[in-house]
């Protein structure tokens, strides 16, 4: 979003109307942080950029905002543990049967870019 703003001159705040239309059409659990980097450091360094969105969920309960900074993304893409130990997976293949996959993803390294 932060490209479609006036670059570098942005406030986060400008961003709230968008962001509460989003969680008002997905929920809470149907969202996960992300951003279009490189292309956002256009418009602002990416820590300022991502800070838009962690500022923002800090008005859920720590569950839910644990579940928009990484969790869903570890369930939507698979990616096993967010400890950084190995766990076993069943990955659920479009025939319906299953296959067993050893993923881990190491704590820090969980973003979605």
């Amino acid at each position: 979003m932060v490209t479609e703003a006036p670059w570098k001159v942005w406030s986060a705040g400008e961003f709230t109307p968008y962001l509460d239309a989003v969680f008002e059409a997905f929920g809470a659990d149907r969202v996960m942080i992300g951003s279009d980097w490189p292309v956002c450091t256009l418009s602002g360094d990416y820590a300022t950029t991502m800070r838009i969105v962690v500022d923002y969920v800090e008005q859920f309960p720590q569950a839910v905002r644990e579940r928009i900074l990484g969790d869903t993304c570890t369930r939507v893409y698979r990616l096993g543990s967010r400890t950084g130990k190995p766990e076993d997976q069943e990955a659920q293949r479009p025939n319906g049967k299953t296959r067993s996959r050893s993923l881990t993803s190491q704590p820090g390294t969980l973003h979605l870019l």
